[in-house]
């Protein structure tokens, strides 16, 4: 058994093949003997990006 990631839904995929029809066949063939695991949540490889913390300004020259 080997893994397949596909980074798409089912709905994202007709575009694909410029045809539903198409992408119908496709799918079809994919997973006919598949066991499709749908899996939400946060990813581990892309971390959400914490925010950096504000840096203050440069101080400005036009002090007089």
């Amino acid at each position: 058994m080997r893994p397949l990631r596909v980074p798409v839904t089912y709905d994202e995929w007709p575009p694909f093949f410029g045809d539903p029809l198409m992408a119908s066949a496709a799918m079809d063939r994919l997973l006919h003997h598949c066991q499709v695991l749908e899996l939400d949540g946060n990813s581990f490889r892309n971390p959400p990006r914490r925010s950096r913390p504000a840096t203050p300004a440069p101080p400005s020259d036009d002090a007089a």
